[in-house]
C-alpha cells in the first residue's frame, strides 16, 4: 500500500509490518506497532537503488531497506518504489498521484 502525508511530505510503501518512507531527499525503514507506523534504523539519502536481479538482490543482504524495497516492488507490480528510491521519477509527481489515488478512492 503507498500512503501519502502532504504534511509531513512523505510517501509511505507499506507491506504487512514492515514499510519504507520516503522524503524528497531520503528515506527510512519504517515498522507498524499497534496501528502507529513509526521509523527504525538509519536514515538514508537519495538516491537508493533497489536490487532488480537475483545478483543485485545477493549484494543487498545487509540492507533491509533495498531487501523491503525489493519486496514490496515483488508484491506490487506496477509500483513506482524503484524509481523514486532511485530518483529517476520526480518525488513530487509520486506524491501528486498517491493523493489523486487516494482522492479518487474516497469518492
Amino acid at each position: 500500500m503507498k500512503v501519502a502525508n502532504a504534511e509531513a511530505g512523505s510517501l509511505d510503501y507499506r507491506l504487512n509490518i514492515l514499510g519504507i518512507r520516503v522524503t524528497a531527499t531520503g528515506c527510512q525503514l519504517i515498522a507498524k506497532t499497534s496501528d502507529e507506523w513509526g521509523p527504525i534504523g538509519q536514515h538514508q539519502a537519495l538516491p537508493v537503488q533497489v536490487p532488480r536481479n537475483a545478483e543485485e538482490f545477493k549484494e543487498a543482504a545487509d540492507s533491509p531497506l533495498k531487501l523491503t524495497a525489493y519486496q514490496f516492488n515483488a508484491e506490487n507490480p506496477g509500483s513506482d518504489i524503484a524509481e523514486v528510491l532511485d530518483q529517476s521519477k520526480d518525488f513530487a509527481a509520486a506524491m501528486a498521484t498517491a493523493i489523486a489515488a487516494a482522492a479518487e478512492q474516497k469518492a
